[in-house]
């Protein structure tokens, strides 16, 4: 599977913002797919989750790196007890000390490991490979993005080339009013006659309305993902789409870094159970010295040492815990084969869009040269006055709506190819 690409956001958004304020100097404002895509990841309110992480890493780099210093500690007692330990005889000619019952201890104790059975190499892996995997995460979530920016773009789209064709009928439809009312002057044609094609006229510009009401909002929509206010732009249609076959969808990183993290944890988990070597000192002040209660008088001690510890027997602890990694991997492994299979059918069910859009926008295309010669034939017999207007509305409405079919079909096509990219993690 290849790997899907990471963007340098910040970089390429001030990039494309530049050379956006040079273009609107001399022309509309022109926006690409990718553009808007790139646009919109950068603005997520995601992406501070990317600082955040990096800053997780390098708190846990920073304590891994102290991990195998030495701790220093400092513990303090005093109290004041019933009873001291005493001989119960006494030596002739000698004087043994009485040990205070009112006691106090002041101690610094300094521990370093010198072998841990690989815990702290286990544990650096375990951090790194859990933030990989929050940032795989992070990249999955911020994938869908491109889902909902795709929608909005090809519905723009489709606003805009529907508007060329309802503007194209609205010229249409202005100059057969003029000579219709030039005929009613004339006595050639009624005046329902003519309103019939004004009829027809304030019903297509009020589709022009609603198209200009659909566009503002989806403008407004886009501009809230992308962060950018967006004064009449131009949105451009793919020039070029790569239909890969791969699956590189982020989701599968995610799914190995999962592994990589249980592969961690059996390294912890094999290391609890090893022999630990350390060494150790104390300086302390006290009284009585707790390692010669005859020294009755505040005295200074010390003592140095290693230590080993090593657990012999856990109660097969450790062995079940390693079980659970492993059917944890199980578990990691049937979600992946699930979401591939998931995909797989998804894929299926797109590329047989795209074989029925292909065949649909040829069939359109064949039906629109058929309409437009209708429609002109009526034109002439119209302006003729051998075609009534009813029928002559009839051709022209049939041929707009035909255009917008295929128009609607068009772009259909090109959106769920762009959609078939998205699905496979192949969409940049």
């Amino acid at each position: 599977m290849k790997l899907t690409k990471k963007f340098n956001y910040p970089f390429k958004v001030l990039l494309l913002i530049l050379n956006m304020c040079c273009a609107s100097l001399v022309m509309a404002q022109q926006l690409t797919l990718v553009e808007c895509i790139d646009l919109a990841l950068s603005n997520s309110p995601l992406q501070e989750n990317n600082t955040m992480l990096a800053s997780i890493r390098e708190l846990d780099a920073l304590n891994n790196n102290v991990s195998n210093y030495p701790s220093i500690s400092l513990t303090g007692t005093a109290h004041y007890q019933s009873d001291v330990f005493e001989l119960p005889f006494t030596f002739p000619g000698s004087d043994i000390p009485e040990i205070p019952k009112d006691q106090f201890n002041l101690y610094v104790n300094l521990n370093q490991k010198v072998y841990d059975g690989g815990m702290s190499r286990a544990s650096r892996s375990i951090d790194q490979v859990k933030n990989d995997l929050d940032l795989s995460e992070l990249d999955s979530r911020l994938y869908q993005t491109r889902t909902l920016v795709t929608d909005v773009y090809f519905g723009i789209l489709l606003v805009q080339e529907n508007r060329k064709v309802l503007e194209l009928l609205d010229r249409e439809l202005t100059n057969q009013i003029n000579r219709a009312e030039v005929s009613h002057e004339n006595g050639i044609l009624l005046k329902s006659q003519v309103n019939e094609l004004r009829i027809e006229k304030l019903s297509n510009e009020q589709k022009i309305r609603s198209l200009d009401i659909r566009e503002s909002s989806l403008y407004d929509l886009m501009s809230d993902l992308t962060g950018i206010e967006l004064a009449t732009p131009v949105f451009l249609p793919p020039d070029s789409i790569i239909e890969e076959t791969d699956i590189n969808r982020p989701e599968l990183k995610v799914f190995r870094k999962q592994s990589d993290l249980l592969i961690a944890r059996q390294l912890m988990v094999e290391s609890v159970n090893r022999p630990k070597v350390a060494g150790f000192a104390r300086v302390g002040y006290g009284r009585p010295n707790p390692y010669n209660f005859f020294e009755t008088d505040p005295d200074n001690y010390y003592m140095i040492g290693a230590s080993v510890h090593w657990n012999l027997w856990d109660w097969k602890t450790a062995k079940r815990e390693a079980q659970k990694l492993r059917v944890h991997g199980h578990l990691v492994t049937s979600e992946r084969e699930n979401f591939l299979e998931r995909i797989n059918h998804q894929f299926i069910r797109k590329r047989a869009e795209i074989d029925d859009l292909k065949s649909t926008i040829e069939t359109d295309e064949r039906v629109l040269k058929l309409q437009e010669e209708i429609e002109a034939e009526a034109r002439n017999q119209y302006e003729l006055g051998t075609l009534s207007t009813t029928d002559y509305l009839s051709a022209v409405t049939k041929k707009t709506s035909v255009e917008l079919q295929l128009n609607k079909h068009k772009t259909d096509l090109m959106k769920a190819k762009i959609e078939l990219s998205i699905l496979t993690g192949n969409m940049p």
